[in-house]
């Protein structure tokens, strides 16, 4: 193995490993040609071969692109077909009298053909806003900014479980915004008059006519290759502006926050608040120029925030990025020839996890991954991982190891355990902890299972266990023996 000079070769009791806190690149595998350290994505290609590496980060890109440029703006032409056809005939046969009075009421809609919003909902926030119009290519061009930086960002600092997630996310918030566009049609927000000037008379013409599906797919297809280019209407529910800019943004701070963890705590805070800031900002001038061209309507920029958050921050999601991440790696680490094992010392309490969430069989398309996820934050893991066992601690003449001892035969003497009664006791709390989270039977190992069974200071004949510990501190040992 080649490393770059300034890098620090430690030994443990395990063996010999590099520390590559003080390198850039990675450890590279050689075969009697010169080692070169690789500039990009170091660490995927690392973990795996060169194809499987580019297929990682190419074929999460492709998902999303494929459901972003293509599955969603057929279903946006769909919406915008069976809105043509609804409104066509709408202004045919139900004119509003010359005579009619205006409503002494607020709203944002307009019932004048020829005003903003003609046939649209009521939208009391955009009511208050007014209207002015913007361009979309504005819109467009400021909606970009999120997901250029974080593109750059993923691939430069090689994040491709974060890069994984946030392409999951964008596949499935583009495929449930092409789907509920269709499923009911939502009025456009900004009306009738401006949808058939944004279409021009060639479109409203070629949505006034019957479609099939195919002519769809063609239609979206042959646009890429000089076909007609025209924007959609009722393509409401949700804002795929605000989706993306809020998806990118929260991908963005993921880098930023995983990049400084090595910082001190006041850089690393002023650091995430500016993104975090920068972000809100941006969002909210986005948000605002939205429905003040009336490009959507509030409902729709509000559930787009909330979708993303929701499946962003999904356990389903989540899971299936890693595994996605882990799949046929060579190495499950870059910075160690092989998986090692450690001796930890860990309180049953501390190994309980905050939560559970569930991934049922019916979960489209995370199916695969059914079953139950477990959620630690940080402060768990360090706590579970903050004990460890020293090669010095198991050795037989040290004080731990007889302090050990001495109890174990103190009570084997007194008759109040067995022989291995001891071990049950373990394998007992063991088995409650794990039963504690839910987790199956089936999964538990059945020396824990039989442990917990022999345990006679086990009581319990349901899921709870009654006791609150086995083995007594040592200052306890001769104050009771009710334990």
């Amino acid at each position: 193995a080649v490393i770059r000079s300034n890098a620090k070769v430690r030994s443990s009791p395990i063996g010999r490993f590099v520390d590559m806190s003080e390198t850039s690149g990675l450890l590279r595998k050689t075969q009697g040609k010169n080692p070169k350290t690789a500039w990009i994505m170091p660490e995927t290609l690392k973990r795996n071969t060169r194809m499987i590496a580019i297929a990682k980060w190419v074929m999460p890109m492709v998902m999303a692109g494929f459901f972003q440029v293509f599955v969603m703006l057929v279903f946006g032409r769909i919406a915008t077909h069976l809105y043509v056809q609804e409104m066509l005939y709408e202004v045919k046969h139900t004119p509003l009298t010359d005579n009619a009075p205006k409503p002494n009421f607020d709203t944002s809609s307009s019932y004048n053909q020829s005003e903003v919003s003609y046939g649209s909902l009521n939208d009391p926030i955009q009511f208050m806003i007014g209207w002015q119009f913007v361009p979309i290519q504005l819109l467009d061009a400021f909606a970009a900014l999120f997901p250029a930086f974080f593109v750059f960002g993923a691939i430069f600092f090689d994040e491709l479980k974060v890069w994984t997630q946030v392409m999951i996310c964008n596949t499935l918030l583009a495929f449930g915004k092409g789907v509920f566009e269709v499923m009911t049609i939502i009025p456009d927000s900004i009306g009738w008059q401006y949808c058939k000037d944004r279409l021009g008379d060639e479109g409203v013409k070629w949505h006034s006519q019957p479609r099939s599906m195919g002519d769809f797919i063609w239609f979206e297809f042959h646009k890429f290759f000089g076909g007609l280019k025209i924007r959609y209407c009722a393509d409401m529910m949700w804002s795929g502006h605000t989706y993306v800019v809020t998806l990118y943004a929260l991908g963005v701070f993921e880098l930023c926050r995983r990049q400084t963890k090595k910082w001190k705590n006041g850089n690393r805070l002023s650091v995430l608040a500016v993104v975090a800031l920068v972000a809100i900002i941006q969002q909210g001038v986005e948000i605002y120029y939205i429905l003040l061209n009336r490009f959507h309507y509030s409902i729709d920029v509000a559930i787009a925030v909330v979708m993303t958050f929701l499946l962003y921050t999904n356990g389903a999601v989540a899971a299936c990025a890693k595994s996605w991440v882990r799949l046929r790696e060579r190495e499950r680490s870059a910075h160690f020839k092989q998986e090692e094992f450690l001796i930890l010392k860990v309180k049953l309490s501390e190994l309980e996890s905050d939560g559970e969430v569930i991934i049922p069989p019916c979960c489209l398309p995370f199916c695969c991954h059914a079953g139950q996820q477990h959620i630690y934050d940080d402060e768990d893991i360090v706590r579970l991982v903050s004990h460890p066992v020293t090669y010095d601690d198991l050795k037989p003449d040290t004080q731990i190891m007889q302090d050990i001892k001495n109890q174990i035969n103190e009570l084997l003497e007194s008759g109040e355990i067995a022989n291995d009664d001891c071990n049950h006791g373990q394998q007992a709390q063991l088995y409650h902890c794990l039963d504690n989270m839910a987790i199956y039977n089936e999964n538990i190992p059945n020396t824990v299972i039989t442990g917990k069974k022999r345990f006679r200071g086990d009581t319990s004949e349901c899921k709870k266990c009654p006791f609150s510990k086995i083995c007594p501190d040592p200052d306890d040992l001769g104050a009771s023996s009710d334990w």
